[in-house]
């Protein structure tokens, strides 16, 4: 997915293994501070809470495509 690859190229996000992405610690930082600030992706947010507990790790490579 291009999101992924620019995510990628902007280092907020790296491979692993191959198969797998993790968030960098640019990425990590981001990600705090998108939590912390309530004005920002409300919605995103909802929907992230709302199935964090159902989402595995197989549905994610599922949605996205392993690569």
């Amino acid at each position: 997915m291009i999101q992924i690859d620019f995510a990628i190229g902007e280092g907020l996000l790296k491979r692993v293994d191959g198969s797998r992405i993790e968030l960098t610690e640019s990425g990590k930082a981001l990600a705090e501070e998108i939590s912390k600030d309530s004005e920002v992706y409300v919605t995103e947010k909802k929907l992230a809470g709302a199935i964090k507990q159902k989402v595995s790790e197989t549905l994610v490579d599922n949605i996205f495509g392993a690569r």
